[in-house]
């Protein structure tokens, strides 16, 4: 697995945390002082939310391939 998948990933989980984080800020606080409140729990209730579960999704499969590959190279090896 590269680097630039995780980066990507990451960055994919990050956009849309900032986009719920925002779109809640603005659609459901009433002060200004809400609206920091909302942005900042939802911001980071989605990181932690959304940022596993990108990676995990480009992750597995690379991890998947790896292990089927090691289990055809020790069938050929025998």
């Amino acid at each position: 697995m590269s680097i630039i998948n995780v980066v990507i990933s990451l960055n994919f989980g990050v956009m849309i945390a900032l986009f719920f984080g925002i779109r809640s800020s603005i659609l459901y606080a009433h002060t200004n002082s809400q609206r920091i409140c909302y942005f900042i729990v939802v911001f980071i209730v989605s990181l932690m939310i959304y940022c596993p579960l990108f990676t995990s999704i480009v992750a597995l499969p690379n991890f998947i391939a790896n292990w089927a590959s090691k289990k055809v190279n020790s069938k050929n090896q025998d």
